[in-house]
């Protein structure tokens, strides 16, 4: 996820991106830059939740009610801008 959103905000403002990552930059083509150790995949290391921990979406009681404080937060309206 964090290539994708890095690579669009290249690509966005028409930047440079810098990577030790050779999927990444083979991606970026043009505007890759790459860095030292591009010859390995950097990632973070996977986080062991167990098989007692149940925390997928579908599952979460407080789903609907966090969501409907999402959307509301959503719609107020920012400070400084002027209403549609």
């Amino acid at each position: 996820m964090y290539d994708a959103a890095y690579l669009a905000l290249a690509h966005t403002l028409n930047g440079r991106l810098f990577s030790a990552d050779r999927r990444l930059l083979a991606a970026a083509g043009p505007r890759a830059i790459p860095l030292p150790a591009a010859d390995r995949r950097l990632s973070e290391p996977a986080v062991p939740y167990g098989d007692a921990h149940d925390a997928s979406w579908p599952l979460y009681r407080g789903a609907s009610a966090f969501l409907a404080k999402l959307r509301a937060e959503a719609r107020k309206p920012v400070e400084g801008t002027p209403r549609r």
